[in-house]
């Protein structure tokens, strides 16, 4: 057994020597960008990024990179306004690295390292975070670790302080060994009713064993505790071992945000953290890629907790960390999510076999492989046709790699890029160290581009679309299809960590070859027409007024016996954002559960419709909600204020001709029985502050039982008379706030009359949402969880 780690351990050697290798030629390009400083007060050595950072001129903080002399880089970033400080170290170590033989040890190890020799008290870091009104937290991901904290401006230098501690004496106390292998293993516990989890632990078991992407991650009491005494390991010392050999600070990123100065700010930096070992590049290189022929040109079956339908084809990817800048994947997503006609969602809508369409890779930084899926939320009807689907991706494909990459498509995702970043909007400091942390990881990315990878504009490159589009072949895939129930499949194994079961079956050959090609439908698919939501102006009309200048709430303008109009102009951001707000209410009396059950089958059907229709103004930095309430509906718009009147104009004009369809209505009546069905295999706190708090809290609500038995009772005609009589009588409040005019705001107003086109809802026919009285006591709610098996449970 020990022969087994002394090989693993000579593999780790061999991969980082030669990983090491080609970072030693980039680390020698970075030190030319840097120049020698000293800290202000302890004069200590560090290096400076001499170049300019690529910023936003919207970003107003102030930022310094900076290089320890232990290799750390840290990003450190002044904001005169933040109310709180931050900071997050990731660590380019994460699950690809765990032993085969110890599944769960860079998990393990994340719990552990709250703890070191200076500060040894088992609650002090969480004690002192939590009596400075902090929040901390760590995790791991399949390439990093990553560890963070939050807390007042005026303690930042004593958490920094503890905070650094970990990196350079943890103390890893044998007290603790326990309680963290059983919290690892609660919380793995914690994720067995997750579908989502379910399903990425039997895509990782099925790919090629011998890759590290096929481990269990997470790890519990058997991979660790076990796993470790039944090869005569002690757990802690390969805790240890594997924090000596890959913790350096060599691999970290280091964020820090605050409002003191910048100086302040590096000297902290480097006071508390040059002290981390420097080890040299001890990243292990990721040999090999996990779909492999083997695992590939496979169908797998699997059953679901929730009731859902996935279709997902998976396709192996080299790595593409290098295309940070041009990221083909989005072009991809652009053209899937699309529902206009000619579109291969249009043609799977029309069809009544898809509900919606997401595309996904690993992670963009993943090292030495990744990975592209295109996942289909399915109708019933479309798990039995689910060969019919998957041929019509690859025909989809197949036109799309004819018609080779287009630039305006490319032009429509970096205008709206190049729009966010000029105006860009400063995250929560918590946000911005973790992403900044955790980005900067990534070899390629240049230091000027350390503040804005992510964030900056987008390049076009025919070549790399083009490249990556190769690999999304029928040679190169398998699938995995997700349900409740599969008719006529009889499930052959049990994944072994989350029980799941399953069945694996090679595909077909006329999936697999040309023939796939071979398409007989009438439908044709084609490209798209331009984005018409994509903003043409972003002038800025309010000017920014001192704090004590600025208006507090909008102002009403307008009071009919139709409608109410309010409004306030944007005085503090000066950017080209806005927010429009229609709130229509429609006569109805005290509402019954047939009632709720019909406005939320309602809004099911919108949502169906306009998600699809609508989709261009998400691409064009807009969003947008629609929700049928049992008395009123609620528009809610916001983004680039150039065209959000036109979407308002869009979704009115399309609530008040709609009529309902049959195969639409169909569809959405499943989706809500899932959805009310779903809702029983919810977390259990989820349970707790989505569905009984408001239940005690709230007149006119209904346990999710009773709405889904209300549902059988619905009719199309019941539906039409619904939204048909809705705008018969309204009362519209409408608020239109930001960069906008007064005037715009009342043009918006005259639009939303003009389309409504209905009589007034005189004010005693309005029915208002009330609150249950609570008498003063003590009172106790039990409820039993639909699924008895489970292991968890909650209370709020």
């Amino acid at each position: 057994m020990q022969n087994q780690l002394w090989f693993h351990a000579t593999l780790v050697a061999i991969f980082i020597g030669l990983y090491g290798w080609y970072h030693s030629i980039t680390d020698h390009a970075l030190q030319l960008d840097f120049v020698a400083r000293t800290t202000a007060n302890l004069k200590l050595p560090y290096m400076e990024f001499s170049g300019k950072l690529e910023q936003s001129p919207g970003d107003l903080r102030e930022h310094k990179l900076i290089k320890l002399s232990n290799n750390l880089l840290v990003m450190c970033a002044k904001d005169v306004d933040a109310t709180q400080a931050a900071a997050s170290l990731s660590i380019n170590i994460g699950s690809l690295d765990d032993p085969s033989e110890l599944n769960g040890l860079a998990h393990f190890l994340e719990h552990m390292l709250f703890m070191a020799k200076k500060y040894p008290d088992e609650s002090e870091y969480i004690a002192f975070i939590k009596k400075n009104a902090g929040e901390y937290n760590a995790f791991t991901s399949l390439h990093s670790t990553t560890y963070f904290f939050g807390i007042t401006n005026q303690v930042l230098e004593g958490t920094l302080d503890r905070f650094s501690r970990f990196f350079i004496d943890p103390l890893f106390a044998p007290s603790s060994v326990t309680r963290e292998l059983h919290a690892v293993d609660s919380e793995h516990k914690g994720n067995l009713q997750s579908d989502l989890r379910r399903a990425f632990q039997l895509n990782r078991a099925l790919s090629n064993t011998s890759h590290p992407y096929s481990y269990f991650s997470t790890g519990n009491l058997e991979t660790l505790r076990d796993s470790s005494q039944q090869r005569g390991l002690d757990i802690r010392n390969e805790m240890i071992r594997f924090y000596e050999t890959y913790y350096s600070a060599d691999i970290m990123k280091l964020a820090v945000v605050g409002n003191h100065s910048i100086e302040q700010l590096v000297e902290w930096s480097v006071a508390k953290f040059s002290d981390i070992k420097s080890k040299g590049n001890t990243k292990p290189q990721v040999i090999g890629q996990p779909l492999t022929s083997d695992v590939m040109g496979k169908v797998v079956h699997y059953q679901t907790l929730s009731n859902i339908y996935l279709l997902s084809l998976e396709f192996g990817l080299p790595e593409f960390k290098a295309q940070y800048k041009t990221r083909p994947d989005l072009y991809l997503e652009l053209l899937f999510k699309r529902q206009t006609p000619g579109s291969l969602f249009h043609y799977l809508k029309q069809k009544g076999w898809a509900a919606d369409i997401n595309t996904d890779t690993l992670s963009q930084d993943m090292d030495g492989f990744n990975m592209f899926e295109i996942e289909i939320n399915m109708t019933p009807d479309g798990l039995k046709h689910y060969n019919n689907i998957i041929r019509a991706v690859f025909e989809y494909l197949r036109v799309l790699v004819a018609y080779g990459p287009q630039k305006l498509f490319y032009d429509e995702i970096s205008a709206v890029t190049e729009l966010n970043f000029r105006f860009y909007e400063t995250p929560g400091v918590v946000n911005w160290v973790l992403d900044r942390s955790q980005r900067c990881h990534n070899p390629h990315i240049v230091p000027e581009h350390y503040l804005s990878a992510g964030n900056g504009v987008l390049d076009f490159n025919y070549k790399d679309v083009a490249d990556f589009m190769t690999h999304l072949h029928p040679q190169n895939y398998r699938v995995f299809l997700g349900a409740q129930n599969h008719s006529d499949v009889e499930f052959t194994t049990t994944e072994k960590y989350f029980g799941t079961p399953y069945r694996v079956d090679t595909l077909p050959l006329n999936l697999t070859d040309e023939t796939i090609m071979d398409w007989t439908e009438q439908y044709r698919f084609h490209l798209p027409t331009p984005n018409s939501f994509i903003p043409k102006s972003t002038k800025v009309i309010g000017k920014i007024v001192p704090p004590t200048d600025v208006a507090l709430a909008p102002s009403l303008l307008y009071r009919t016996d139709a409608y109410e109009l309010w409004f306030k102009q944007d005085d503090q951001f000066a950017r080209p954002h806005g927010y429009i707000r229609v709130e229509i209410a429609y006569a109805q009396t005290a509402p019954l559960s047939f009632d709720r059950a019909a406005a939320q089958l309602l809004d099911k059907y919108v949502a169906i419709i306009l998600d699809g229709e609508l989709y261009n103004a998400k691409v064009a930095g807009m969003d947008y909600s629609v929700s049928f309430l049992t008395t009123k509906v609620d528009i809610e718009v916001s983004g680039f204020s150039a065209k959000l009147q036109n979407l308002v104009d869009a979704i009115l004009h399309r609530l008040k001709t709609l009529n309902i369809e049959d195969h639409i209505f169909q569809d959405s009546l499943t989706q809500m029985r899932q959805n009310y069905q779903n809702k029983r295999n919810m977390q259990p706190f989820q349970q707790l502050q989505r569905i009984e708090n408001p239940h005690f809290n709230l007149a006119y609500v209904w346990s999710f039982e009773t709405l889904e038995q209300q549902l059988a009772n619905i009719t199309i005609d019941s539906l039409q008379r619904l939204v048909t009589s809705a705008f018969e009588r309204t009362y519209a409040k409408i608020i239109v706030s930001g960069n906008y005019y007064e005037s715009d705001a009342v043009d918006t107003a005259r639009n939303v009359q003009q389309i409504l086109d209905s009589q007034p809802l005189s004010a005693d026919k309005q029915v208002h949402g009330r609150v249950v009285a609570i008498e003063p006591g003590h009172y106790i709610h039990r409820t039993q969880m639909s699924d008895a098996s489970s292991l968890n449970g909650a209370s709020l």
